[in-house]
């Protein structure tokens, strides 16, 4: 009965080895991209193939040279959290909708970063907490999917920080080429809502236009 017992139990940690990637990519995570995100997430419709068409190309990279790297913008409430817990569940699970412990261990390789708006005096620490915490999720998860939420409210140390992790891995003895990296911001909302106040109507929103607008807002910060 035992060996029994302990036939099952590694019977059922083998499938679920097989069905949660946990901290590396899945193989069928584009096909399931493109098909559930859209019906998880719902009027984003825009927004959701720019994210697909990016993160499958990057996957498609045998090799690529560095992470990924996406801009998210939007206010509270219109999806982003949603897109990117549907996100890491797809990209870690060969079934998403079963992956219910993400964040947890069916997407160790899935991270949110929160809360790198400090008060000043304790800034300096809580900002080497942060550099260590995220060095170590990524030299553990090469796969990495990882969130910074608010980076709109980082002041400069902060974003020195994520300057360096991006374009200097090799300081840090890690390899990210592979990650997926989403910076969540609040910011360029109002200059959407004018934009489309002036077409009228949101289906003249074109990809170009709104990427052209929000990078001028991002880069002017």
């Amino acid at each position: 009965m035992l060996l029994a017992m302990a036939g099952v139990a590694w019977l059922s940690a083998l499938v679920a080895l097989y069905l949660t990637g946990s901290v590396r990519f899945v193989d069928n995570a584009c096909a399931n991209l493109e098909v559930l995100l859209p019906r998880e997430v719902v009027g984003q419709e825009l927004a959701l193939t720019q994210l697909t068409d990016a993160v499958c190309h990057h996957l498609s990279q045998p090799r690529p040279s560095k992470p990924l790297v996406i801009s998210v913008h939007g206010p509270p409430g219109v999806g982003k959290t949603y897109s990117h817990l549907w996100l890491a569940r797809i990209l870690y699970s060969k079934q998403p909708s079963a992956a219910l412990q993400c964040p947890g261990v069916d997407c160790k390789g899935y991270k949110v970063v929160y809360g790198l708006d400090y008060l000043l005096p304790e800034a300096a620490s809580r900002l080497g907490a942060a550099r260590g915490e995220v060095l170590g999720h990524l030299a553990a998860a090469p796969d990495s999917l990882l969130v910074v939420e608010e980076y709109d409210k980082m002041d400069c140390a902060a974003r020195g920080l994520w300057r360096q992790l991006l374009q200097h891995p090799e300081r840090a003895n890690i390899t990210n080429n592979r990650a997926v990296i989403l910076l969540e911001s609040n910011l360029g909302m109002s200059e959407l809502e004018e934009m489309l106040t002036q077409l009228g109507d949101r289906s003249r929103v074109t990809v170009q236009s709104a990427e052209a607008l929000l990078r001028g807002v991002v880069f002017s910060q």
